[in-house]
């Protein structure tokens, strides 16, 4: 899954392996074997290619298909609102 999801993110970005590859600071066929699924990157990669597609690490690991950023807040903030007035209520 991760590897079909960071390919559908940069593929919607408009950006060629290499350029991806140039962004983020790693050899390209580094960069391919991710994509192809050949290989994993680090924790701290995973985390800057969030960054990079402005999207969280669970999207991209496939723990979530919550894909951006601002919906997991939102639904934060609900969450939170609604326990506040749970707790109001009782």
């Amino acid at each position: 899954m991760f590897s079909a999801r960071l390919s559908k993110l940069r593929k919607e970005k408009g950006i060629s392996q290499k350029q991806c590859a140039l962004s983020l600071g790693v050899e390209s066929s580094k960069y391919t074997k991710w994509e192809n699924g050949k290989n994993r990157p680090s924790y701290d990669m995973v985390c800057k290619l969030a960054n990079f597609f402005d999207t969280t690490t669970d999207y991209l690991l496939g723990n979530s298909d919550e894909r951006y950023k601002d919906e997991c807040k939102k639904f934060d903030n609900w969450k939170k609102e609604f326990m506040d007035g749970l707790a109001i209520s009782s």
